[in-house]
């Protein structure tokens, strides 16, 4: 786990800190629920051997977030899904 930290404390060592929470509360509960499931389901299980591994394997797991894991609170559409939908001002049926 320590690998883990090191690695990410070095890929985001010059990301300035901004807490969503001061301005904006609600924001932070679809933060905190982001990262659960990214710690949850790609990084906890796996081990990275250098930063550039885990950046790829990221970007990966981001597509698959996105593009292919449907969502609950989404009614199992995906994000890209619901966006799209969204965006095309398509009403859906009751």
């Amino acid at each position: 786990l320590w690998r883990i930290s090191a690695i990410l404390i070095e890929l985001f060592k010059d990301v300035p800190i901004f807490s969503p929470s001061l301005f904006f509360p609600m924001d932070n509960i679809f933060i905190e629920r982001l990262w659960r499931s990214v710690k949850y389901e790609e990084i906890y299980r796996k081990e990275y051997s250098s930063v550039q591994e885990l950046i790829t394997s990221l970007k990966v797991y981001f597509d698959f977030y996105n593009n292919q894991r449907p969502h609950d609170s989404l009614g199992k559409k995906t994000p890209a899904e619901a966006y799209w939908w969204k965006a095309r001002g398509v009403k859906r049926a009751a």
